[in-house]
């Protein structure tokens, strides 16, 4: 795919698909934009999992286009999953 139409017009805050490292397409959030880089937080994952990508990656593409959008297939009573943001601390006893 011609990277170069579409992604001069995203900006900071956009919503894009992206490839981690282990070849998975997720939806990705844009948190920051330069001239040759273009910075994602992988959406339903912390902060821990940002990625940089160049801007003419071939691992970052327009939203829908390799995630497909499972917001459309929800239905007033149907089930889903989600997972909330928690902190795990752990303790060695004795303290």
């Amino acid at each position: 795919m011609d990277n170069t139409k579409w992604i001069k017009k995203i900006k900071i805050g956009d919503i894009i698909n992206a490839k981690d490292n282990d070849g998975m397409w997720y939806e990705a959030l844009i948190i920051n934009k330069t001239i040759n880089n273009i910075t994602v937080r992988f959406m339903g994952w912390s902060s821990k999992w940002n990625y940089t990508f160049l801007i003419d990656s071939e691992n970052i593409s327009p939203r829908f286009t390799k995630v497909p959008n499972w917001r459309k297939s929800l239905i007033i009573g149907k089930q889903i999953d989600y997972c909330l943001e928690i902190s795990i601390q752990i303790y060695t006893f004795p303290l």
